[in-house]
């Protein structure tokens, strides 16, 4: 998987990029057999396709650019009995 450099990249790139992804995303949870992300880099711009295969590495892009954004991370909540 190719993720982009954790460059100074300006917030509204970076949530242009997460909202391609989450689309990405959302097409190979439906049933698509590929999906294509095409983000901003720097001056231009780069394609990745994904696979339903590789729809785990996706996410991981999914949440650095989350976490590069300043969302919270989704805790797991942890139950106690007796």
């Amino acid at each position: 998987m190719f993720r982009p450099p954790p460059s100074a990249q300006p917030a509204a790139t970076l949530q242009a990029n997460l909202a391609a992804a989450q689309a990405a995303y959302d097409q190979l949870m439906r049933g698509g057999r590929v999906a294509t992300v095409t983000y901003g880099e720097g001056s231009g711009q780069r394609s990745v396709t994904y696979t339903k295969a590789e729809i785990g590495s996706l996410r991981l892009y999914i949440e650095d650019l989350q976490t590069r954004l300043g969302y919270r991370a989704r805790r797991a909540l942890g139950l106690r009995f007796g």
